[in-house]
């Protein structure tokens, strides 16, 4: 089955890509924002691309892919992998379902809306290394939720004192937790069928630590480490 590892942030996500690499796993990494330079940059310069031809053929397929593959590399994304990854998708979505004259068009009204994303739920790939907020609208069979200590999910959670369980959270505090309440549904909901919540013992001063209240929902398996 395909799984996928949630981070509420982009950068908790670095330590854990490396070790994928080192390991030579195949994975997506989708942790890119709508707004990250890297992804709406390869929109526009792939739009420029676009514009330069009269119609997409297998020919001019290649060398759009061979073009952005080009500037990412000059350029240094990180993302590159999977932004090509996307690009091949739509391309080939464009080839397959549309006529020559339309496939120009329909790649273009893509790109201007920035929608590439989109076709992340028809990657081929059995592990996706995502954001918490990126993974809204797609699912898999396993989702892992890591750093689910009160540190890292809250402000409000230091010096915990249970404060959002017996209901005397400060107002001040209660809009942060409603959001976060909210991204952690939108997270834990991405599971088909099993979902894993992750926290540290020990926290990175060496003293012990313990999961966030909001992981402590029926049918959930807490993994600490």
């Amino acid at each position: 089955g395909t799984s996928a590892v949630l981070y509420r942030i982009n950068s908790k996500g670095d330590f854990f890509v490396g070790l994928l690499k080192q390991e030579k796993i195949d994975y997506f990494d989708g942790r890119f924002t709508d707004n990250d330079y890297e992804y709406t940059s390869f929109h526009d310069k792939c739009i420029l691309i676009v514009n330069q031809l009269n119609t997409i053929s297998k020919k001019d397929k290649s060398k759009i892919i061979e073009s952005m593959n080009d500037y990412c590399e000059n350029n240094k994304f990180v993302f590159k992998t999977s932004l090509i990854k996307l690009l091949t998708v739509c391309l080939d979505e464009m080839y397959e379902c549309f006529p020559p004259l339309e496939r120009k068009i329909q790649l273009l009204m893509i790109l201007n809306a920035y929608g590439l994303k989109h076709y992340i739920d028809k990657i081929e790939a059995k592990l996706f290394v995502m954001t918490e907020h990126g993974s809204k609208g797609l699912e898999w069979d396993n989702v892992y939720i890591p750093y689910y200590n009160p540190w890292n999910v809250l402000c409000c959670c230091r010096g915990c004192e249970r404060s959002c369980v017996s209901g005397k959270l400060p107002r001040r505090d209660m809009k942060e937790f409603l959001e976060e309440v909210s991204l952690y549904y939108v997270a834990c909901t991405r599971a088909r069928k099993n979902l894993y919540i992750l926290y540290s013992k020990i926290n990175r001063f060496g003293n012990s630590d313990f999961i966030s209240c909001l992981a402590r929902i029926p049918n959930t398996t807490i993994i600490h480490f």
